[in-house]
């Protein structure tokens, strides 16, 4: 599926809303902001250790798809607060 789409877009938005609520004081004091949560799990799924674990488990570019819809939840939703 698109990870434009409507669906993919509402599973990113239930993974960010789950980390915010799931989250301790040193993950707050590092992941403030969507952005910044975005950003880290770009960073995480475009690492080629875990790339490549991610690929082996799910099949080939199950990272890219995964750093696709998180750079499209980032270009269509405004910054906000992630941990209080």
């Amino acid at each position: 599926e698109d990870v434009t789409s409507t669906s993919v877009q509402n599973i990113v938005q239930e993974i960010i809303n789950y980390a915010h609520g799931n989250t301790g004081n040193q993950f707050a004091e590092l992941v403030e902001t969507d952005t910044d949560y975005c950003k880290m799990m770009i960073d995480i799924y475009s690492n080629d250790y875990s790339k490549r674990i991610t690929d082996t488990k799910f099949g080939i570019g199950s990272s890219d798809y995964i750093v696709k819809a998180f750079r499209y939840y980032l270009e269509k939703h405004p910054t906000k607060k992630l941990c209080p």
